[in-house]
């Protein structure tokens, strides 16, 4: 589990370990869903807002927060609940484990072409 910096109130708690993990198909549909259901569909006409909206839901979708259900996990409560500094971790830790997880890939390709 990882850590994050300031946290998220929920049940007038606040929530500090996170996890992350690969956005799958089945993830990138139900943000998809969830995009289309808050009407942000069209990409090029969005608020700032709306665009961290659209951001957010893909978010949802790669992440858990200990004590916090995952249907609670909306675009709009992580807009509201988030803070910028925690939202800036996350995503650098989703990369990070998507790096780990394609080094090791490329190792055990190479490592079976041997």
């Amino acid at each position: 589990m990882k850590k994050l910096l300031l946290g998220i109130t929920y049940q007038n708690h606040v929530h500090y370990h996170f996890d992350v993990f690969p956005l799958t198909l089945a993830g990138e549909c139900q943000a998809m869903e969830v995009i289309e259901n808050l009407g942000l569909h069209d990409i090029e006409t969005l608020s700032y807002q709306q665009q961290r909206l659209v951001e957010l839901a893909y978010l949802a979708q790669q992440m858990t927060i200990e004590g916090i259900p995952r249907d609670v996990l909306t675009p709009e409560f992580l807009f509201n609940a988030l803070s910028t500094d925690d939202y800036v971790l996350i995503n650098e830790k989703i990369a990070e484990m998507r790096k780990k997880r394609i080094d090791a890939g490329a190792n055990q390709a190479s490592n079976s072409d041997d």
